[in-house]
């Protein structure tokens, strides 16, 4: 079986991996700002010496005694004052001779890298050169921060014991050490002022720092996965537990209930979204269990009608004229009655799965009523139909499917017959439920118009009452099959009003059931439509 990493795993490891990033970005910006801001900082300060050198020389009057005493310059910086005529360089003071004298910058800060310099080394220096009279006017003090740390070279300076004199460097022009005063052109003597690049302690700083914070990095992501991890691992145990509920949960259970935290969230809404729907396939399973329970009650019964007669024919019935003529009839009818129930059965599941096509049209009232009428009358003559219909209502039409309508209307008329007392009295009659009063019940102003039936029958109960639009459910538990058939042979299947609802749903419309009516009985149904046409 392949593994999957659970969700907590990914989404700690890309917090973690996001950490990583900030950080080395962070890193990367952080090392070029500062190496930016160093050299800036080493420019100005490299540029700050270089005059205050060249002004402290101009006021020494050539005296590099008292040059010197007065110089207080940084220990990392190196300078060298010199004066230069034709192709001879004559250094005047420095604090460091082994250093090559370079040529006049033009008030610009250039490198010089050499791989050979030293025998141990490269030399790589920042410099700066210029003229002692071109010298700029010295900055503010408190423009160039002094450096931390920074100490004076006290012992670095040229004394005039060096005794360097007319000495050729690394293939350069003469360079001449003074070793005692001397008048100078201030126009020829210029000041170096320089810093090397490799011993200098902030720059090797900033280039080992990416270094630092991929160390500190590697700690930093291992913590920040594990709580990562942790909280991941809290925030989705509410899923976890949910998982581990729904793994039990089969058609057996589906009452169970996923566990909720009752705080709201998404997890919260998703745990009791899930319980409605295993609520309602509950209902569903119920449903078709008691469903199949009825159809097998219900087919039972004929059935076994069908088999004694059978076996009674079989063995004496048919000599006897009367008996087969009896029995004949008796199979007849419960054949029908079979054939009801299955015609229904199928019915009402194409309703339900919409396999029916619906035509609404605007249907005309009142002659629907007196076709409906004329129907009753041929398979049961003795009941008496009434049509309520007021003056302002005559001509009344509600938009729905005719079929279905008809059929619907002709169920509720059949269940008025069959259970209504001898002569049956039923009433068709269409009513406006705007004008109906404080009945909350029926009164909806989205559904105007209403047509009703009215009998004076037995009435329902009101503990059965909200159960009759159930399939196959009859007021007596048991399911006795002894009412009163009409004219057509059958009795009731129990699927009638099922199909009407799904019928009334499809058009659009609702069905509401009053009963009793009174003391003694009596049963309302009323359809009621959205659209109507006067």
């Amino acid at each position: 079986m392949k593994l999957y990493p659970s969700v907590a795993i990914k989404i700690a490891a890309i917090f973690a991996l996001s950490i990583a990033a900030v950080v080395m970005l962070f890193s990367a910006s952080a090392t070029i700002l500062m190496r930016q801001t160093v050299v800036h900082q080493q420019n100005n300060e490299i540029q700050f010496f270089a005059n205050k050198i060249a002004m402290e020389w101009s006021v020494s009057e050539n005296d590099n005694v008292r040059f010197e005493n007065n110089l207080n310059i940084p220990y990392y910086l190196s300078y060298t004052v010199f004066s230069q005529k034709d192709s001879e360089v004559t250094v005047l003071s420095s604090n460091n001779q082994f250093l090559p004298v370079f040529a006049d910058t033009d008030g610009k800060i250039l490198k010089y890298t050499d791989e050979d310099y030293f025998i141990d080394g490269r030399l790589a220096l920042l410099y700066f050169v210029t003229s002692v009279n071109e010298a700029v006017e010295l900055p503010k003090k408190n423009e160039i921060p002094d450096p931390l740390g920074a100490e004076i070279n006290e012992g670095g300076r040229n004394n005039t014991d060096r005794g360097f004199s007319n000495k050729i460097y690394n293939n350069r022009p003469n360079i001449l050490f003074l070793t005692k005063p001397t008048q100078f052109d201030f126009n020829n003597v210029f000041v170096q002022v320089s810093i090397d690049v490799d011993r200098d302690t902030s720059k090797r700083m900033i280039n080992t720092m990416p270094l630092i914070f991929l160390i500190a990095a590697i700690p930093l992501l291992i913590l920040s996965f594990l709580l990562a991890l942790y909280f991941v691992r809290r925030l989705l145990k509410p899923v976890s537990d949910m998982t581990l509920m729904a793994q039990k949960i089969g058609s057996e259970n589906l009452d169970a209930h996923l566990p909720r935290n009752q705080s709201g969230d998404e997890f919260d809404i998703l745990a009791k979204t899930f319980n409605e729907l295993f609520e309602r396939l509950d209902a569903d399973f119920k449903r078709e269990r008691q469903f199949t329970s009825d159809v097998s009650h219900e087919l039972k019964t004929p059935l076994a009608v069908i088999s004694g007669h059978a076996n009674m024919l079989r063995r004496w019935g048919k000599d006897d004229p009367e008996q087969l003529s009896k029995s004949i009839k008796t199979i007849t009818a419960e054949s029908k009655n079979m054939q009801s129930i299955i015609e229904n059965l199928l019915e009402l599941s194409h309703v339900e799965n919409g396999q029916i096509s619906v035509k609404m049209s605007s249907i005309a009232v009142r002659p629907l009523f007196e076709r409906l009428a004329n129907e009753v009358q041929v398979f049961a003559p003795e009941v008496h139909i009434e049509i309520d219909v007021p003056k302002e209502l005559n001509n009344i039409s509600v938009v729905a499917d005719e079929n279905m309508l008809h059929e619907v209307l002709t169920i509720l008329l059949t269940n008025s017959v069959r259970y209504s007392k001898e002569p049956a009295h039923i009433i068709l009659s269409i009513i406006s439920l705007e004008s109906i009063g404080n009945n909350n019940e029926i009164t909806n102003a989205n559904f105007p118009i209403g047509l009703r039936v009215t009998d004076d029958g037995c009435g329902v109960s009101s503990e059965a009452l909200p159960h009759i639009f159930e399939r196959f459910y009859r007021e007596d538990a048991a399911h006795t099959r002894n009412v009163k058939t009409v004219k057509s042979g059958t009795s009731g299947s129990g699927l009638g009003l099922a199909i009407a609802k799904a019928l009334i749903s499809v058009m659009n419309a609702q069905i509401d059931v009053e009963s009793p009516l009174s003391s003694s009985g009596g049963t309302c149904v009323t359809l009621k439509f959205s659209e109507y046409t006067l």
